[in-house]
């Protein structure tokens, strides 16, 4: 008998799993490469032939222009290149900050003692980074997030501590 808790390799499953995996796999193929051919595809189509309705075969359904990329390439060539460049800037920096704060942060939660337990920590920085996530998302959950956030005074006030709390704690 067999040990079923045994390792096994890659190789070593059945024929209809290995047919099951080979069709989830083509099928997954299908969907993550579908909207680069549409993306592709479209990029051959005139306005009106985008507005008209989705075809998907070139030469049979439409017939394929150079008109985009020409206006592209050539009618903006000035126009084209900066507002990558700027997207690239503004990219770069905001990384370089993240990166920058995240650091500090991250030397002083190792190096400095905190008298708070981890999860009451975690605990707080949980609940204020799902606020604001709800709170980014849009439509209803925009509106229910801003709703809870609001409430809770998440938003309205340091994360670690408020006037109300201060007063409270000097007056005792």
């Amino acid at each position: 008998m067999r040990n079923p808790l045994r390792r096994r390799s890659a190789v070593d499953i059945s024929p209809a799993a290995k047919v099951v995996s080979y069709l989830l796999l083509l099928f997954w193929t299908f969907v993550v490469l579908f909207p680069l051919y549409w993306l592709a595809i479209t990029s051959f189509k005139l306005p009106i032939q985008v507005d008209a309705g989705p075809f998907y075969l070139p030469f049979i359904d439409y017939r394929p222009t150079l008109d985009a990329w020409h206006y592209i390439l050539v009618d903006i060539a000035r126009d084209t290149i900066r507002p990558y460049v700027n997207s690239v800037v503004v990219a770069l920096a905001s990384t370089c900050l993240a990166v920058l704060v995240g650091a500090m942060a991250a030397y002083a939660l190792v190096r400095i003692r905190f008298r708070v337990k981890i999860a009451a920590v975690a605990s707080a920085l949980g609940r204020r980074c799902s606020q604001t996530m709800a709170v980014t998302t849009g439509g209803i959950v925009s509106t229910i997030g801003a709703r809870i956030a609001l409430s809770s005074g998440t938003l309205s006030r340091p994360m670690t501590m408020n006037a109300a709390s201060v007063d409270n704690d000097s007056a005792a």
